[in-house]
């Protein structure tokens, strides 16, 4: 088969999960043994975003700047059916949420979740993108959803039936890489100088960092935090105001974007990673935090006790209360942490990038032959 993969929406190290879904994907893709080739769709952004050695994956730059977003779908649904009919394509795969809607072979579109139901506030732009998302939902052979959890979502669509929304889960990252050096040099540079819990920073309200910011400054007035708050990522101005106003300057760092190697090696020395977010269609952090060994104090909402299974400790994020119960069990237990720890890799087993390749491919398969039945 000639399957194309649409990328068009990736903005490298900006678009989170639906980039380490894409990247991890096309591994398993390669490491298939099959005969099919694979047109891989990108943007201007991401040129340079690596692909396979192999020749059964060419890259296809699309002239466009994702970064403007309506221009962008604009061109989804418009040149990017042209290419695919000019490459013969027998599919296409749109891992970004949107599909070409008129297409003259079948899709199959990635659906993470419906957060727009859930964090955007009534707009245009959240009008445009319910419509497109469920158009293509309606229009595609198949629907990948991440998790049951955002299958049961998407299934509640008008027009979009269970047996055509199939479970593909995500994996852990497909490489670990701690830092080989004392890692001392780096942590003195990023002001981290002792015992500290770690969490992911994101521009998204539903992402909770706030809830977690006033859990500390409680803990830490009743002199019960365990050191400091490292947040890693892009923090926005509101949360590091936040943590000004709750008097945390002297323990919390925001340490900024990032490397991979430092990521993971601040995970792999913290007491434990802490994910507050009330909604998630799937939620790499845990496994990321569990491939280094990281105890992971999680929300339970959403996807996140499907993915987090018995290894995470959970807790409910509207209730600080109960986060801040679960960050003192953790925190003051040493062997609950260890068993964490196996229990965690024990879990990463469920995931695997290349078995969810092979569910996709066998997708890829029902639909051309729907299609060519027809």
């Amino acid at each position: 088969m000639r399957v194309g993969l649409n990328l068009l929406f990736l903005l490298p190290s900006i678009v989170g999960g639906t980039e380490t879904y894409a990247a991890g994907l096309i591994a398993g893709l390669d490491q298939l043994d099959d005969d099919n080739e694979y047109t891989v769709f990108l943007n201007r952004n991401s040129v340079d975003w690596p692909l396979p050695c192999s020749p059964r994956f060419k890259r296809e730059v699309v002239n466009v700047d994702a970064t403007f977003r309506a221009r962008r779908c604009l061109v989804e649904q418009t040149r990017l059916p042209l290419l695919a009919k000019r490459k013969s394509l027998d599919l296409l795969h749109s891992l970004g949420y949107i599909s070409p809607i008129v297409l003259h072979c079948p899709s199959v579109v990635n659906i993470y979740d419906l957060n727009y139901r859930v964090v955007m506030k009534p707009s245009i732009k959240r009008a445009a993108l319910k419509f497109l998302v469920e158009r293509s939902a309606r229009h595609a052979a198949y629907v990948v959803a991440p998790s049951r959890y955002s299958k049961r979502a998407i299934v509640g669509l008008k027009g979009v039936s269970a047996d055509r929304v199939a479970v593909v889960h995500g994996a852990p990252p497909l490489n670990t890489q701690i830092l080989g050096d004392d890692p001392g040099k780096v942590f003195a540079g990023l002001g981290i100088t002792g015992p500290y819990i770690c969490a992911f920073a994101a521009p998204s309200p539903h992402k909770n960092l706030e809830t977690l910011l006033t859990v500390a400054a409680t803990m830490r007035a009743k002199k019960q935090f365990p050191g400091q708050l490292v947040i890693m990522g892009q923090a926005t101005g509101s949360l590091r105001s936040c943590a000004q106003k709750l008097g945390l300057e002297e323990i919390t760092v925001f340490t900024g974007y990032l490397d991979r190697p430092i990521v993971d090696t601040i995970l792999r020395a913290a007491l434990l990673f802490v994910f507050p977010s009330r909604h998630e269609g799937f939620g790499f952090p845990l496994l990321e935090a569990m491939a280094v060994d990281c105890p992971v104090v999680s929300s339970n909402r959403g996807s996140l006790p499907e993915v987090g299974g018995d290894a995470a400790i959970y807790f409910d994020p509207t209730h600080t209360r109960s986060l801040e119960d679960a960050l003192r069990r953790v925190a003051n237990d040493e062997g609950l942490r260890s068993e964490m720890k196996v229990r965690g890799k024990q879990n990463l087993s469920r995931f695997s990038w290349k078995k969810s390749a092979e569910l996709c491919v066998h997708l890829y398969s029902l639909a051309v032959h729907k299609s060519r039945a027809n």
